[in-house]
This record gives structure tokens, C-alpha cells and sequence, in this order.
């Protein structure tokens, strides 16, 4: 179920390649990095493209012929940050992986450490050792030590790691919650429901999604109105015939409304 037309918004681009979506990130430069993974193949694939025009970097991109031993741990300035499994499909993370978002080439890896997380200073690793735990500092461009703490200082090291999360989280991004509004009800309303919308408002529009039931199954559907006119603007299953709600069908960074579309696909609007 769609509905745009050349008066009303529609997709500034759509993306998917194989596998399911796994994690997605965000580097320097409005690239859109992620993950995606085949249950069946259990292989890896890599993503990156522009937010703003949907140009593709990276698609469908296996790094060194690699399967469940490798996942995405974050994406910053040029680089999408990678680390290995000691095992397959097994938690503990082994090294970081620095690759070029655009062309996938390995500027540097570390396999004695693992990312913690990354600022304007470098890139904060971890490693683990018998009675103590060792954090240092890395260049971010090259991979080189620049520092490592004290035990006296790990504690304020995590700290700063919240610090960075909650100021990069609170000023970039926007996601859905429950928000009462007169549009919502008058889109549900006569509709069996289940459970309850979850909005964004947001450049003058209100951006919501909520899951129809039918038979035993649910669509997923997102909706965007025009506060000021009370006009619908689009339309759009994201979800046919899911078995459970889906949780965080969409979100927003800067002015980009992100959605995605079954377990493959992501929808790009600039709002």
C-alpha cells in the first residue's frame, strides 16, 4: 500500500541488497553505513551510501571473504569500524577494523583491543587482562597509540563515553514515541489496532506508524501529515503479515527521515 503523487511527499531514495538488515551507522559526511546478514548463507555483507542523494559507495561489499566472523561496531569521520568474533556467532569481539566508507580498502586494524568508542581525540579501545582492565586512546587516522590510562582514570574515561553518546544522540537524531494528536486519531480511527502509534513531529509534519491487525497477522503502516493543512502526504505498509509489532520502523537524522521496509529495504525522505 503506497500513496505519493508528484504534489506530495515522496521517497528521496530507497536502498537494499542481500540479507536482512542487521545495524546501521552513520560516518562523517552524511554516509549511511551498516550491516546486513544471511541466516541461510551466514555471510556478512557491508553498505554505505549518501543520505542526501542516495548514491551507493558500498553494496552487497564482503570484507576479506568474511562470514559470521566479523560484524560492524561503529562508523565515524571516513571510516566504518569493524572487529572479529573469536568464534562465530559467539559475543566476545576481537580487534577493530578501520575501513574507508567509500571504498572499503583497510586503512588499519588493531588485534590486541577492542573500540569502545570514538571522539574528536581518537579512538578509545579496550583490553582486557587478568585482574585489570587497560584502556588506551588511538589515533583516529592511523591507528597509533596515542595514550593509554590508568586504572584511576578508566573511570572517567567511561564517563566521557556517555558523555559523547548522549550529546551525538540528543542533537542528530529524532525517534518515535507515543505523542496524543488529533491526526493519529482521525487515521485509526474505525481501524482495529494493535497497540498504540508512535510519532515524530518534525518540520511541520507528523510522522507516525501503527500496526493493523488482521486474520493473526499485523501490518505495519507509517503515515505523514501536514500539521498546518491536516493533509495526508504519504502512505505505506512497511510490514505485511508480521507475526509481532515491529519496533523502531523509522527514525530521523538532521532534516533525513529514515525508514525501514521489511527486513531488507530502507526508504530515505528529506523532510
Amino acid at each position: 500500500m503506497k500513496l505519493f503523487k508528484s504534489d506530495k511527499l515522496s521517497p528521496l531514495w530507497q536502498f537494499s541488497q542481500k540479507g536482512n538488515i542487521f545495524r546501521l551507522h552513520f560516518a562523517d559526511d552524511d554516509i549511511l553505513a551498516g550491516e546486513t546478514r544471511d541466516p541461510e548463507t551466514k555471510r556478512v555483507y557491508f553498505f554505505s551510501l549518501d543520505v542526501k542523494t542516495g548514491k551507493v559507495f558500498l553494496k552487497n561489499f564482503v570484507f576479506e571473504n568474511e562470514d559470521f566472523w566479523v560484524g560492524s561496531e561503529n562508523a565515524g569521520g571516513k571510516f566504518i569500524f569493524l572487529h572479529r568474533f573469536a568464534q562465530p556467532e559467539m559475543p566476545m569481539h576481537k580487534g577493530i577494523i578501520a575501513l574507508d566508507a567509500k571504498s572499503g580498502e583497510k586503512i588499519w586494524e588493531n588485534n590486541e583491543l577492542e573500540y569502545i568508542f570514538h571522539n574528536a581525540d581518537g579512538v578509545y579501545a579496550i583490553r582486557q587482562l587478568f585482574e585489570t582492565t587497560e584502556i588506551s586512546l588511538l589515533d583516529f587516522n592511523s591507528g597509533k597509540l596515542i595514550k593509554k590510562f590508568s586504572n584511576e582514570e578508566n573511570s572517567s574515561v567511561y564517563e566521557l563515553r556517555e558523555k559523547s553518546t548522549y550529546e551525538y544522540f540528543d542533537a542528530e537524531f529524532r525517534y518515535p514515541e507515543s505523542i496524543p494528536h488529533h491526526l493519529i486519531e482521525k487515521e485509526l480511527k474505525d481501524k482495529t489496532v494493535s497497540g498504540s502509534a508512535e510519532a515524530v513531529i518534525f518540520a511541520e509534519k507528523i510522522i507516525f506508524n501503527y500496526h493493523i491487525k488482521h486474520e493473526k497477522f499485523l501490518d505495519n503502516v507509517i503515515c505523514i501529515y501536514d500539521l498546518d493543512s491536516g493533509e495526508k502526504l504519504y502512505e505505506e505498509t512497511l510490514n505485511k503479515d508480521a507475526s509481532y509489532q515491529v519496533p523502531d520502523s523509522f527514525f530521523i537524522k538532521g532534516r533525513y527521515l529514515i525508514c525501514l521496509r521489511e527486513k531488507n529495504q530502507i526508504i530515505a525522505f528529506k523532510l
